[in-house]
């Protein structure tokens, strides 16, 4: 688990609490084969328009595309380029 950057044993302690609070309460998917070929068609297509999307982008986006799930995000800008992802603004 991350807690590496926690500046003293009680704040790493903290931080292993946070993120294991976090994943009992949020779906954790893996990413599968059909993920990276979403990643790869996605990235294709954006390039064939000029669009380069980071790479961690393409993975939230091909995951929620394949879940089903919609992004909520504060980057709107280049998650909305994607076609067939649902996007919602924080």
């Amino acid at each position: 688990m991350e807690s590496t950057r926690a500046k003293t044993p009680e704040a790493a302690q903290r931080r292993r609490e946070f993120i294991e609070e976090l994943v009992s309460l949020v779906p954790v998917h893996p990413a599968t084969t059909r993920t990276g070929w979403l990643v790869g068609q996605i990235e294709g297509q954006e390039a064939a328009k000029g669009n380069s999307l980071p790479f961690n982008d393409l993975m939230i986006a091909a995951s929620a595309i394949e879940q089903g799930y919609a992004v909520l995000t504060g980057n709107v800008r280049d998650f909305q380029k994607i076609p067939g992802l649902t996007v919602v603004s924080l």
